[in-house]
């Protein structure tokens, strides 16, 4: 008879420790972001502006009759278009106040069950993405050029949106969404001419557009290679929020940081600033890229600048074994992981020696860690090792550990 394999509480919280260590940072990698603003006016049949002329609401969803000001795209609607949002959850708000114009990108409402109960005397509208379909009205202006650059020819028309995307980085309303746009534009190295290219230089130096925008614009240069743009780039080094990034970019086109700038960097309580130091110091020498990384990795104030460096480190390969064997028995455990995993990657002739080690005089993390790196690495000698602990571990909870990373179930029979 084979008896079930039932896993204790306490067993159940580590197995989901680690596969959340595990798992979560392919997680955030693939969760999708929202479509920009201007792709959706893009997609859009219809674009206009308008005030709420009447609201009502019930459980499922919020019905706005509209009062237009301006159509922007598409035929013209009744005088009172209705526009339906749906409620997914119960904490949904409206997203059109009344006492406010707004700039919507429409589209009919699907044929659903769901909207059986509307009554059969209106055409039905709903705002495109959700609610990222909407912005205030004061964004009009911004965003009429790149709607009107749709009727010119395609060569004209390329350059024209382009353009008119530089031109709406000043705006506060969708300033951001042109970067984002901007950033989706596959011909845009191609498209910025030098006046476009003098007007985006422009936006970059603007301490008026905000910090976050003009981080944006220094992605773009790195992503895009405008390397029209890199004397604008080298003038933002001089603007402490914004050097560490521009660091980043003239590193990526070649040219090399100062280490003891690129540490100022990772001193900064901004993680989004160390990440640009990480990203930077890959144009160092190598010699001094691999002390750069071992001294993060040891010293960072974050956890996730320390994890970043650790697999920075690993893609070192075999150089950089000894500075992560230093590590392996670090107090925080989500270290000790990540040191571990980082090791099994390298590459090192040495690595299962390392990780064999951490049995006899390790933390208990650092043993849990090695258990799983060992089954990554899956040589006969890994796999050796872990069935010899496994018959006289070092701590009774290590056996278990081993049975979970090998898939043994101790209760068969």
């Amino acid at each position: 008879m084979r008896k079930r394999w039932s896993i204790s509480p306490r067993r159940s919280a580590v197995l989901l420790a680690v596969f959340l260590v595990s798992t979560t940072a392919g997680l955030l990698a693939s969760e999708a972001a929202p479509t920009s603003f201007f792709a959706l006016l893009d997609k859009a049949p219809l674009v206009l502006t308008a005030t709420v002329a009447e609201r009502s609401q019930d459980r499922a969803f919020i019905i706005y009759k509209l009062a237009v000001r301006q159509v922007l795209k598409g035929a013209a609607p009744e005088s009172r278009p209705v526009v339906v949002q749906d409620l997914v959850f119960p904490s949904d708000r409206p997203i059109l106040a009344a006492d406010k114009e707004w700039l919507l990108a429409l589209e009919p409402l699907p044929s659903s069950s769901r909207y059986r109960t509307l009554p059969a005397d209106h055409s039905y509208l709903r705002v495109r993405d959700g609610g990222h379909g909407v912005r205030s009205a004061e964004a009009t202006a911004a965003v009429l050029p790149y709607l009107n650059a749709a009727a010119e020819p395609a060569e004209k028309r390329r350059r024209e949106r382009v353009g008119a995307l530089i031109a709406a980085l000043w705006s506060p309303v969708v300033g951001v969404d042109a970067a984002t746009a901007l950033a989706a534009e596959p011909s845009l190295q191609r498209d910025l001419n030098e006046d476009l290219s003098r007007l985006l230089a422009s936006a970059l130096g603007d301490a008026t557009i905000a910090l976050e925008e003009r981080r944006a614009l220094l992605d773009l240069v790195r992503e895009k290679r405008l390397e029209t743009l890199l004397p604008a780039v080298r003038f933002l080094l001089a603007e402490p929020p914004l050097a560490p990034f521009a660091r980043r970019v003239l590193a990526s086109f070649g040219e090399t940081p100062s280490t003891d700038e690129l540490r100022a960097d990772l001193a900064v309580p901004d993680l989004a600033a160390c990440r640009a130091a990480l990203a930077a110091a890959q144009a160092l020498p190598a010699a001094e890229r691999l002390q750069f990384l071992t001294d993060a990795a040891g010293n960072g104030r974050e956890y996730e600048v320390r994890a970043a460096a650790i697999e920075d480190l690993g893609r070192a390969g075999p150089a950089a074994v000894p500075a992560l064997a230093a590590l392996l028995n670090d107090p925080d455990g989500r270290i000790s992981y990540k040191v571990a995993q980082a090791l099994a990657r390298s590459g090192g002739s040495e690595v299962v020696g390392i990780l064999s080690a951490t049995f006899n005089s390790g933390t208990y993390d650092a043993q849990v860690a090695a258990v799983f790196a060992l089954r990554d690495i899956g040589s006969q000698e890994a796999m050796r090792i872990l069935r010899q602990v496994r018959t006289a571990p070092p701590d009774p909870r290590l056996k278990e550990m081993i049975d979970v990373a090998l898939g043994v179930n101790p209760h068969r029979h």
